[in-house]
This record gives structure tokens, C-alpha cells and sequence, in this order.
């Protein structure tokens, strides 16, 4: 018995962007298709919100390579906007074959005047050329995929060299998180100051820092209630996690006293396990004087570890995350439903 199927489908047509013949008779033809919006979609609950016309792709590049030897057909994502003037997609054709080639898309800037790939096996260079989205080359060397590659722009003002180490950035860098998601909720408004609001800051950061001192006693006297938090340390020094939590890095990014005995910062934790970003913690002034973290931001972090205090604390969320869907809420108008469970005879609103 024979089978059918029928797996044939019309592309949309798409704009010629350009066509390019390498010495050894290779021919490369470039499409373009471009949409309104970025092909990701938005963020929900955030449409007012845009982010940087480099974060998302408005479209694509249709890279087709007919070589003497081989013929191969690869996508590249394009930008409204490259960010820092570059952005770079590679390809690769002919492994079907036995005859590897190595491409690179890339997406440049009106000043750029030639662009020039070197890899170990061989380089290329060209001219961009100007689409109706904007200036774009595509080169092409002999040889496998790799990552010691060279890229040369030649600009009015100079030439520029990069590197695939000068391209890459995590998303989780401020920079992308700033650009590419909305605003994180933000702090309470300020209030009024203490007297000393300089020299109060630097206690709130000190107290911060020593909560990761090694001497335990020096950590919990920071601390405004200690309830179960010493055997948490224990558990992650024991745990899978203990190398992780020891080698973190902890930043404040944002600061704000909502009155002189509280304030509220924002921060990010970086660590070999991952990077948390985006997070709350308070500190108020205790009866000696001195500034205390708040449980609950002391055991939301150890919670990370696998390692919750006993009884476990809360999330430490600003009064603005409220209708934030990025917290598990859901954006509404008017006034805010109340929920009301009881568990073991203990009521909770929400």
C-alpha cells in the first residue's frame, strides 16, 4: 500500500532584500518580512508599557544559500532597532553534504561601511546593504561552526572589532531587565526622613551586608526576630545549596525610607545556582537604635536555598505589587476584592 501526505504549503511572498555572488559561484538571496508589532507579543497587564525597539524581533530574514556543492535555507531574527549599533545571528550550511560553510547575519548601523568575518578556516567581507528596515550583510566562510570568530566594522569614525564575548549579556543584566520588562513595582513613596538620613541608609545597608557575616551571633543581632532562622542557616550550610548561598552576591538597586523608624529597598541576588532578581526587603529601627532586617526578608531568601525558617516567613512585597499579574495577581478596577480564609481557626485577608 502506498500513503499520502500532504505536507505542501504556500510561504507568504516576501520582499527581496538582496542578492550576493561569492567568488566561488555561491549564490545567497535575502527576504525580508517584517510585522507591525514584535513577534513575541506584549506583556499582559502591561499595554501601555513598551519596551526598547532592540529587546523583541519585528520580523525575520530568509537566508537561502545555493552553493556549487550544497544548498541550505536558514532564518535570522530582525530588529526595529540593533542594540549598541550591532546585532548578530549565525547559520550554518552544507554539513549534509560533507562540505561545512559558516555564516553571519548581521544587522548594522547607517554609518558602517563594510563588515568583515574571520574565522580560523577563512573570512569574507562586504558591503551592507539598505533595506527598507534598515542596513543588513550576510557573509560566508568555508569551515564548521565556531566561536572564534571576528567581527571588523569599517565606520567613518573607525573600525570596531567584536567578539562573540562583546555580544552576549545575560537578560537578567540591569540593563536588559531596565530596557525589556516593565518597571518592577515600585517602593512606597517616601515619608518623612530621618533626622539623619545619610548615616540611617548606611546603617540599613550595613545590617544588610552582615546578615552574610560568618559569625552568626553578629547576623541575628540585625535581625528584629531571629525565630527559627539559625537552624535555616544550618540547613543550607548542609545542604545542596550551601556553596551557592556562600559565593552570592546581594545588590540594592533601590532605596526609600516610607518613615523614620521603616525603610523599604529593592535588590538583586546573584549566585552559581541563578539570579533573582527584583526583590523586596524592609528594615525598621529597633528600640536600641540600631536598624533591624525584617524576618520575613531574612527567610524569603533562605527559602530560595531550600532551607525555609520554621515558622516559614512571607514574601515582602511593596503596597504597588498589588495588582501586579507578575505576582500572581490578576489587574482589575475600583477597589481591591478581599479574600478571607481561615486555617486552624487563624483568619487571613488578602
Amino acid at each position: 500500500m502506498g500513503s499520502w501526505s500532504p505536507n505542501a504549503y504556500a510561504e507568504p511572498a516576501q520582499t527581496l532584500v538582496f542578492e550576493r555572488t561569492l567568488d566561488d559561484g555561491t549564490v545567497i538571496r535575502v527576504h525580508g518580512q517584517w510585522f507591525d508589532g514584535d513577534m513575541y507579543g506584549g506583556w499582559p497587564g502591561f499595554e501601555d508599557w513598551e519596551p526598547a525597539a532592540w529587546c523583541q524581533p519585528t520580523g525575520n530574514l530568509r537566508v537561502a544559500i545555493a552553493a556549487p556543492d550544497s544548498i541550505n535555507v536558514s532564518w535570522a531574527p530582525w530588529y526595529r532597532e540593533a542594540k549598541d549599533g550591532l546585532a548578530v545571528s549565525t547559520f550554518a550550511t552544507g554539513y549534509i553534504e560533507s562540505a561545512p560553510r559558516f555564516g553571519v547575519v548581521a544587522q548594522v548601523g547607517a554609518d558602517v561601511t563594510s563588515v568583515t568575518l574571520t574565522t580560523p578556516t577563512g573570512s569574507d567581507t562586504a558591503v551592507p546593504v539598505s533595506s527598507e528596515a534598515g542596513p543588513v550583510v550576510v557573509l560566508l566562510v568555508p569551515g564548521p561552526i565556531t566561536d572564534d570568530l571576528q567581527l571588523e566594522l569599517e565606520r567613518s569614525s573607525g573600525t570596531r572589532t567584536v567578539t562573540p564575548s562583546d555580544l552576549m549579556e545575560s537578560w537578567n543584566s540591569p540593563e536588559f531587565r531596565d530596557a525589556c520588562q516593565p518597571p518592577p513595582p515600585a517602593l512606597p513613596e517616601p515619608g518623612e526622613q530621618p533626622a539623619d538620613a545619610a548615616a540611617a541608609e548606611a546603617a540599613v545597608r550595613d545590617s544588610f551586608d552582615t546578615i552574610r557575616a560568618e559569625d552568626i551571633a553578629a547576623r541575628l543581632e540585625v535581625i528584629d526576630d531571629g525565630t527559627g532562622i539559625e537552624s535555616a542557616w544550618a540547613a543550607i550550610a548542609a545542604g545542596q545549596y550551601a556553596e551557592a548561598a556562600a559565593g552570592a552576591t546581594f545588590t540594592i538597586r533601590d532605596f526609600v525610607f516610607s518613615s523614620p523608624t521603616e525603610a523599604w529597598f529593592r535588590y538583586d541576588i546573584e549566585s552559581s545556582a541563578g539570579t533573582f532578581t527584583d526583590r523586596y526587603g524592609r528594615a525598621v529601627l529597633g528600640d536600641n537604635g540600631a536598624w533591624l532586617l525584617t524576618r520575613d526578608t531574612v527567610c524569603q531568601d533562605l527559602a530560595l536555598a531550600l532551607a525555609p525558617c520554621d515558622p516559614p516567613g512571607s514574601a515582602v512585597l511593596p503596597p504597588s505589587a498589588a495588582n501586579d499579574p507578575r505576582y500572581g495577581a490578576v489587574p482589575f478596577e475600583g477597589e481591591a476584592p478581599v479574600a478571607t480564609t481561615i486555617v486552624d481557626g487563624i483568619e487571613f485577608s488578602l
